[in-house]
């Protein structure tokens, strides 16, 4: 049996309108359900996630000599990486680019930006610069 996760979207508890509406959303559910609750934050944005796979992954992989996934593990490891304690060491695992909202993504590529212009000397050009002469 798979499990089925909805979002009954994004309220702000300081409008009474917007209190209403979820408890009213929450009275047409039956059953026995978990409620979350977890303080809103802007997501990285689709208009990010194009640059980033088509920009930046595009940039890393020329750079790298990889494809743009195995660019996108790298960044993973090399920028977001976790620590964790395994038999009584630490190892660095990948974390992960998804859980960034935009203000840390945007920071995240701003890393990348100067580690690969720092470290192969290619320029990865910034959101809506032209990368051709003729834009």
């Amino acid at each position: 049996m798979t499990e089925q996760t909805t979002s009954l979207g994004v309220f702000d508890l300081d409008s009474e309108a917007e209190t209403a509406s979820l408890i009213n959303k929450l009275k047409r559910r039956s059953g026995r359900l978990e409620v979350v609750l977890r303080p809103w934050r802007a997501r990285r944005s689709n208009a990010q996630n194009r640059y980033y796979w088509g920009v930046v992954m595009v940039y890393c992989a020329f750079a790298w000599k990889c494809t743009a996934e195995e660019a996108h593990e790298r960044v993973k490891l090399k920028f977001c990486g976790v620590p964790k304690f395994i038999a009584g060491a630490y190892e660095i695992h990948p974390g992960s680019t998804a859980d960034l909202d935009t203000a840390q993504f945007k920071q995240l590529l701003e890393a990348i930006q100067k580690d690969v212009a720092a470290e192969y000397n290619v320029y990865i050009p910034d959101p809506n610069e032209p990368i051709f002469d003729d834009e």
